[in-house]
């Protein structure tokens, strides 16, 4: 009878374990869906913004005539801000671009003429405009770049003896500019930036009028420019993204 009850109870176990085996068969198996690659930010594209900053003006006046040449050098220093407005195309990490730029302007400085103490010789720059290329490596969604190009300046003289003015001019020239900058999208059509630029507009020689009637004077003006800027851009969705 014991036999029959130790046999009856081992018939039942094993019963259950195959009806729990062919019950697990029967759950479907699901797998854990991979987390979403993050997308690379992409740079091609139009864009458009507006920056303010800083400007140097150093200006050397030279008479072209006779001796003594040098008549000094003013560092004009103020405030600019304007417009930018350009294209990049992204290859890889490189990011190849062109830009246009406009920055009004009001850097001022002045000295008085070593030779003639009683005279001060003062500049004005009025605007500074660029057409550059530029070239750069993106890291994502931060941009390092370096850009080249042409520039453009309208500038302002004028020539003061004890409070009189003996001469004005106002002219504007051209040159190059080199500049570098770093860029960081912060949104995906927004991006801020801080860059800074050197111009060199070589030596141009300048008449200055005297609004009294007096003659006319002919100076050699020199100048570089250096701005430091921080700006904002608003880039336009591409088809090519």
């Amino acid at each position: 009878m014991r036999r029959a009850i130790i046999g009856l109870i081992a018939v039942c176990v094993l019963a259950t374990a195959g009806s729990e085996a062919a019950l697990a068969a029967d759950i479907p198996v699901y797998k854990a869906r991979p987390a979403p690659v993050a997308l690379a930010y992409n740079w091609t594209g139009f864009y458009l913004g507006a920056h303010v900053g800083y400007g140097w003006a150093r200006n050397t006046w030279t008479d072209p005539f006779g001796p003594p040449f040098d008549h000094g050098t003013d560092t004009g220093t103020g405030w600019l801000g304007g417009l930018q407005l350009g294209y990049n195309h992204q290859i890889g990490n490189f990011v190849l671009g062109i830009e246009g730029q406009y920055s009004w302007a009001k850097l001022e400085g002045s000295h008085n003429d070593p030779f003639e103490p009683a005279d001060v010789l003062k500049t004005k720059t009025h605007y500074l405009a660029t057409i550059a290329g530029r070239i750069g490596y993106a890291f994502d969604r931060t941009l390092i770049y370096g850009k080249g190009g042409w520039a453009r300046v309208r500038n302002g003289y004028a020539k003061v003896d004890l409070g009189i003015i003996e001469g004005l001019a106002n002219t504007t020239r051209s040159g190059w500019i080199l500049g570098a900058g770093a860029e960081y999208a912060f949104m995906p059509n927004w991006s801020v930036r801080l860059e800074y630029n050197y111009f060199n507009f070589g030596t141009n020689r300048v008449t200055l009028i005297d609004p009294t009637g007096g003659p006319p004077e002919l100076w050699d003006m020199k100048q570089t420019v250096q701005t430091l800027t921080v700006g904002v851009n608003y880039k336009f969705m591409s088809a090519f993204h």
